[in-house]
């Protein structure tokens, strides 16, 4: 990583590809009292996965924040818990970039990417980790819609409403999608939400990609 050539060719690369990195967990960072998105921190601290000074040395021409909710109950009390959650999430997330709009601004379409990304600044985007927060209401997906959500991972570690994951507790109890979470699939199609497969089961996967009228993405599944 230090050799000059090939610092200079990741350069290059970078320079015509313009990156996107479709799944960043920052917003896990913002309750903690000690971090500062706009202090570059040393690569060995435990709050340093990403901050504003690196997002601009890394070449990264856009980045997905998640809005993340870690699986819990699928009661009426824990789906409302976990809608509650995400929203304040998101606010939190779009104080952060409305405070750095030196250098990065909320993105909600392409047409925001290259307009954004011309000022020499990235684009964040904003991706909704877990479909929990949706429970078994899918109204909710406009909601989250119209805070910036512009992909649904589905699930998490846990199996949830609308879905089975890879990692659940057997046995899975859709065989892949719900009826519900197949509704939620072309509900995402329709108001322009992607549709994110990461942590899902092999059937889950199958069957949104078989679904869904739009390509469905798998933003961090290694």
């Amino acid at each position: 990583a230090t050799h000059p050539d090939l610092r200079h060719e990741a350069a290059r690369v970078h320079a015509a590809c313009r990156p996107l990195d479709a799944h960043t967990d920052l917003p896990l960072m913002l309750d903690h009292p000690d971090f500062d998105f706009a202090r570059r921190r040393h690569p060995e601290s435990p709050l340093s996965q990403i901050d504003a000074p690196r997002i601009a040395e890394g070449g990264a021409a856009g980045l997905f924040f998640a809005i993340f909710t870690n699986q819990g109950p699928c009661t009426p009390e824990g789906r409302d818990y976990a809608f509650d959650l995400a929203r304040r999430i998101f606010t939190r997330t779009r104080s952060l970039i409305e405070s750095n709009a030196s250098t990065v601004a909320l993105a909600l379409d392409t047409t925001d990417f290259h307009s954004i990304t011309a000022t020499g600044r990235a684009a964040i985007f904003l991706g909704v980790e877990n479909g929990w927060p949706v429970g078994t209401d899918l109204s909710r997906l406009s909601v989250l819609h119209s805070l910036g959500a512009r992909y649904l991972g589905l699930c998490h570690l846990e199996h949830n409403d609308l879905c089975d994951s890879s990692t659940g507790t057997p046995p899975p109890p859709h065989g892949g999608l719900s009826e519900l979470g197949r509704e939620a699939v072309l509900e995402c199609n329709r108001l322009g939400i992607l549709v994110d497969v990461s942590h899902a089961s092999d059937e889950t996967a199958r069957e949104a990609a078989a679904l869904s009228r739009a390509p469905v993405i798998a933003s961090h599944s290694n």
